[in-house]
């Protein structure tokens, strides 16, 4: 799996996470791949619980 500039990643609120109510689960080819670091979760899902919004394109690496 090769996530590179461009990249289409996928993203989707974490509801049942035990360690933080805000989290967001990243994925890539439908496949897990990693979380948003908290210190920036509860901005963020306040924007996709809004706005439902789903997916987002990596630009930098």
């Amino acid at each position: 799996m090769l996530i590179n500039e461009c990249s289409f990643l996928e993203y989707e609120r974490d509801f049942k996470n035990q360690y933080d109510p805000y989290a967001i689960l990243i994925k890539f080819k439908e496949r897990s791949i990693g979380f948003v670091s908290r210190e920036f979760t509860n901005k963020i899902a306040t924007d996709i619980d809004l706005n439902e919004t789903h997916f987002l394109t990596i630009f930098f690496i």
